[in-house]
């Protein structure tokens, strides 16, 4: 059963409570014998009983409050017909809306998948057109594709609809519908979209579906297969895409602030501009991806796999990078001031004018790392158990951790 309208019943702005509307009398009427006692008693007060310049004045007064009690009683009428109006608008409006409404989820059950898709974009009309409306059909859409997402008999006959080199057609009426909830305009109080425990693999795929400048904050596409996707400049602060398959996303300038993206596959993604501050990329793959001038800074990267990742600029600045490996990364004109890189990877990464300053390079391994510089390693911390490139010494403050270290050092090598 579908969530009514909210257009339904909707109380009218324009239309005063019966207590309100007396009261607005009574003060109107009080207004009035107040002026009319004012124009009778001040020109007496000013002329006293008799005279040519009293009773003139008291006519100009009585003629101005005549003249005002005229214009008065036409704005109210005016009032009046404009209410009558707008009511008679709203009501003609939410019959409207609501006949679409009805027709349009009742196109969700065709069998046709070009009249489902009528439906679908229908309700996003809906949702632009009626703003109290956008909740019901959030709702309506969100359950549309759970529904057909995890509907077995579904998936089993639409994974025998391959196209020409034997993939798995995708959904179209599905696609539609996540680039519908993602195309509403933001609204407090409003839920972008309840995904939750949707299926979006197999023939419910959203592979390189076009998502630009979408707004899918804090959605939850656990586990959904967006493989080269162009998520480009959308809002995905907050977003759950844990283990997700993003390889060859576009997500350049998107902004994935607080987003938790543990375990997804962004291999080759392009990322250049996006900002992921504060995200969450716990065991994330990001190798050979794009991140020129991202945006890293404080985020949650242990485990991150950036082997030939182009980091151009990129700021990651605290982000913690406990065991990354970052082997053949570009990190050229990298912001790493205190970043944690301990036991990372850094075999022939490019430092070229990175910034170390502060950072944590307890064992980690910068074996070949080009153009690292004496001055970058003094401005690192680190320990003993730091592998250099071959002519860089160890700073005499690299002093051995603590025995309570959560991460300890392996046993000393003689070679070095």
């Amino acid at each position: 059963m579908t969530r009514p309208l909210l257009t339904a019943g909707r109380p009218s702005g324009a239309d005063q409570p019966p207590g309100r509307r007396a009261a607005v009398a009574l003060g109107g009427v009080a207004t009035v014998a107040a002026a009319v006692a004012a124009a009778i008693w001040v020109p007496s007060l000013l002329y006293g009983e008799h005279g040519a310049s009293r009773a003139t004045l008291q006519a100009a007064l009585l003629a101005m409050i005549a003249a005002a009690l005229v214009a008065g009683a036409l704005a109210l009428v005016a009032t009046q017909l404009r209410a009558a109006s707008e009511r008679a608008g709203r009501l003609m409006t939410t019959q409207q809306v609501g006949g679409r409404y009805t027709s349009a989820v009742g196109q969700l059950a065709a069998d046709a998948v070009e009249v489902r898709l009528g439906g679908i974009y229908a309700l996003g009309r809906i949702a632009r057109d009626s703003p109290v409306d956008q909740a019901t059909v959030v709702e309506v859409l969100s359950a549309f594709v759970r529904a057909r997402s995890t509907d077995a008999a579904r998936r089993t006959a639409a994974s025998t609809q391959r196209g020409p080199l034997g993939e798995v057609t995708p959904a179209a009426d599905i696609r539609a519908a996540v680039q519908a909830l993602a195309g509403l305009p933001h609204l407090d109080g409003v839920a972008r979209a309840d995904l939750r425990h949707a299926d979006l693999t197999g023939p419910a795929t959203l592979r390189e579906l076009g998502l630009s400048r979408a707004n899918l904050r804090r959605v939850r596409l656990d586990q959904a297969d967006l493989t080269g996707a162009d998520l480009s400049f959308a809002d995905l602060r907050g977003m759950e895409l844990s283990f997700a398959l993003l390889s060859g996303a576009d997500l350049t300038g998107a902004d994935l602030t607080g987003a938790r993206l543990s375990g997804v596959t962004l291999r080759g993604a392009r990322l250049s501009g996006a900002n992921l501050r504060d995200a969450h990329l716990i065991g994330t793959d990001l190798s050979q991806a794009r991140l020129i001038g991202t945006q890293l800074t404080g985020a949650e990267l242990p485990g991150i796999a950036l082997a030939g990742a182009r980091l151009l600029g990129a700021d990651l600045t605290d982000a913690r990078m406990v065991g990354a490996e970052l082997a053949d990364a570009e990190l050229v004109g990298a912001n790493l001031t205190g970043a944690t890189l301990t036991k990372a990877h850094l075999r022939g990464a490019d430092v070229t004018g990175a910034d170390l300053t502060g950072a944590d390079l307890t064992g980690a391994d910068l074996t070949g790392a080009a153009s690292l510089t004496q001055a970058q390693v003094d401005s690192a911390q680190g320990g003993p158990r730091t592998l250099l490139p071959a002519g860089l010494r160890r700073p005499a403050l690299w002093t051995p951790r603590s025995d309570d270290d959560p991460f300890p050092d392996p046993a000393p090598d003689p070679a070095t």
